[in-house]
């Protein structure tokens, strides 16, 4: 793996491990239980799980852009969040990934994919009074961009809200 820049946050590759394991479980529990329930369909219960598993895997991109309602922009259309997406890619020593932009008024930022080449990062409009390339530089930057694409594939963006308050708020990007 490339060297980065970066600082290890162990405590949060654990806290991501937990959740995808536990996330794992409770489906892998789903379908035991259906196939206990309907004994004479397990195979096609076995197969319905592996085939929403690899599913979920191969499109996780374009399902998570859709959960978000993004859309990918163009270098023309936010210059300044995709010349702070190929910084950060500089830094990181990683090839650029599509940018998008979900238009909520909650500010946070995520990336996905199930490769470097098929990575996806987002990132909200976020409250009207922050200005987008703040909200996206502090998200960005606090997760690492290759600590979320590279060793897990996946990025919960439920830790990040509580980080990026507290970088709103310390830092007064409030204008």
């Amino acid at each position: 793996m490339a060297h980065s820049r970066f600082i290890r946050d162990t405590g949060l590759t654990v806290r991501m491990t937990t959740v995808m394991f536990l996330l794992g479980a409770a489906f892998v529990a789903l379908v035991v239980a259906l196939m206990y329930i309907f004994p004479a369909y397990w195979w096609f219960f076995g197969l319905l799980g592996i085939g929403v598993a690899f599913y979920q895997w191969w499109s996780s991109d374009t399902l998570a852009m859709k959960a978000m309602r993004a859309r990918e922009v163009t270098p023309e259309e936010a210059p300044e969040l995709h010349g702070m997406i190929d910084r950060l890619c500089a830094m990181a020593d990683m090839p650029k990934p599509r940018v998008g932009v979900a238009d909520l008024d909650i500010p946070n930022a995520f990336a996905t994919g199930r490769s470097p080449d098929r990575a996806v990062v987002c990132v909200t409009t976020g409250a009207p009074h922050l200005r987008l390339t703040d909200v996206a530089v502090g998200d960005l930057n606090m997760d690492g961009y290759a600590e979320i694409i590279t060793p897990l594939r996946v990025h919960p963006s439920g830790p990040t809200d509580s980080r990026l308050r507290r970088l709103v708020v310390d830092r007064n990007y409030l204008e």
